[in-house]
């Protein structure tokens, strides 16, 4: 109701919306923390606390596990790149098993069309690793809505980065 209203009112022609994925678009919540509580416990013997489990969600992945690493003075290079591709060999696993289409937000496609009905530019940046990121959206059906995705690499250290990146593609 509200959109069509909107979509008399306002033109997104010349308008860019940039979305991050996780908590935005999609819940993932659940199978992030199982992820996590798994890849810990194998490749370092160590069950997560609640600070250390909510300090994983926003930052892209190395800085995450740096920062664990770090605050149980575990912190090697090499092991918060272990932890990473860890990440991304069980998330690339576990998104092929899972339809994701029914962790859609409420109101996010309908949102996305009216942007796309209304010719405005739609990106997104994440600090997921490229391969989970889009196999996030691919798998959701969400992956259409976005004229450029940008993801973390490896060794990202910040959103700041990320967030740079965005921007180019945008100019």
């Amino acid at each position: 109701m509200f959109l069509d209203k909107m979509s008399n009112k306002i033109s997104l022609k010349n308008k860019c919306f940039v979305f991050d994925i996780d908590g935005t678009l999609i819940d993932m919540h659940e199978i992030w923390e199982s992820t996590y509580r798994v890849l810990y416990h194998e490749k370092c013997g160590l069950d997560l606390s609640k600070e250390e489990m909510d300090s994983l969600f926003g930052p892209p992945e190395f800085e995450g596990h740096a920062g664990i690493l770090r605050g149980r003075g575990l912190y090697t290079f090499e092991k918060a790149q272990q932890l990473v591709a860890g990440t991304e060999e069980t998330m690339s696993q576990t998104l092929k098993q899972q339809d994701l289409k029914k962790h859609i937000l409420a109101g996010v496609e309908d949102f996305l069309k009216y942007l796309a009905g209304n010719r405005a530019t739609v990106g997104c940046y994440t600090g997921n690793l490229e391969s989970i990121g889009n196999s996030m959206l691919n798998n959701s059906q969400l992956r259409s809505y976005f004229e450029f995705v940008v993801c973390a690499g490896p060794t990202t250290q910040t959103r700041d980065e990320i967030l740079q990146t965005a921007l180019r593609e945008l100019r």
